[in-house]
This record gives C-alpha cells, sequence and structure tokens, in this order.
C-alpha cells in the first residue's frame, strides 16, 4: 500500500490515513505493529531511490505475502490508490 501511494512521488495524508485505517480495522492486520509502518514507509522509500528498488521491492513482497493473501494485497493497494 505504501508502494503504491509512493508511486508519484508524494504521499498524500489521506493515503496515509486511509492504510492507517485499513491497519487498524481489518482483522489480516491485528497482528501488526504501529511502529513497523515507519519502518516499512522507510524501506520502499529507500527502494525507490535504487536502480533496481522496484525489483527488489517485489521479491521482498513475494518473500514476505502467502499466496493466499496476494488478492487481498492487490484489493488494499487499489483501495490506496
Amino acid at each position: 500500500m505504501i508502494a503504491v501511494s509512493a508511486s508519484d512521488a508524494q504521499i498524500r495524508t489521506s493515503e496515509l490515513v486511509k492504510i492507517q485505517s485499513m491497519i487498524n480495522h481489518l482483522p489480516v492486520f491485528s497482528d501488526y505493529e504501529d511502529a513497523r509502518l515507519q519502518t516499512v514507509s522507510q524501506l520502499v522509500f529507500d527502494l525507490f531511490e535504487e536502480e533496481d528498488g522496484l525489483d527488489a521491492l517485489f521479491g521482498l513482497i513475494r518473500e514476505a505475502l502467502p499466496e493466499r493473501m496476494f488478492e487481498t494485497a492487490y484489493a488494499l493497494a487499489c483501495d490506496v490508490a
């Protein structure tokens, strides 16, 4: 979701509010620590600065996200966009 929000080189407050709301209310994020959002955001920003950063980001997502959650992740990213 952060990557989608940052893809146009700026993150709008409304996008951050939407992401935070999803994290706070959706069961899929029940074990998600709020402090992790800052860490993940910084990682995404750092990767966007690298030449192959997008490929690296997709690799990290594939490693961390179970296949059964692919469609959920896509739908949530679309909600942010």
